[in-house]
């Protein structure tokens, strides 16, 4: 992949992510995704927002340069990264749980321990959430 556009592109697909889910989760339009995959630009701005959520090195990315793989110090660098870890750190084991339940994604199974009631409660409330910020303007979006 000689491009910035193309590495960019390799890397969504790897990360089996459409444009739209990709401009939506780092806060970018669509067109300007599509834009920067078919070459309009020689980098941006996202490069390191797209490269954490790719868990590619910002570096190869940008530049074609070095391992594609992103190191443990480049995740760590991330404030985002951080931030999340210092609020879940300081969490109860339940709450901790919770939160391994919901990013566990379809291939995670409900720890045994977790009744049927309690797991199908945490996915409700998953879903609400993002069925309400579905309809909410994305300047009232705070994700602090």
């Amino acid at each position: 992949m000689n491009t910035f556009g193309e590495r960019l592109r390799d890397a969504r697909k790897q990360a089996k992510l459409t444009q739209k889910d990709v401009a939506k989760r780092i806060g970018m339009s669509q067109p300007l995704l599509s834009e920067l995959e078919n070459n309009e630009y020689p980098t941006s701005g996202f490069t390191t927002k797209l490269a954490y959520l790719y868990k590619v090195s910002a570096r190869w990315l940008a530049e074609g340069k070095g391992p594609r793989e992103a190191s443990s110090s480049e995740i760590l660098d991330d404030p985002d990264v951080m931030r999340v870890w210092n609020a879940y750190s300081g969490q109860d084991e339940a709450t901790k749980a919770m939160v391994d339940f919901l990013l566990g994604g379809p291939d995670f199974s409900r720890p045994s321990w977790m009744s049927l009631g309690a797991a199908a409660s945490i996915e409700n409330a998953r879903q609400l959430i993002s069925e309400q910020m579905a309809r909410a303007d994305p300047n009232e979006l705070d994700n602090n």
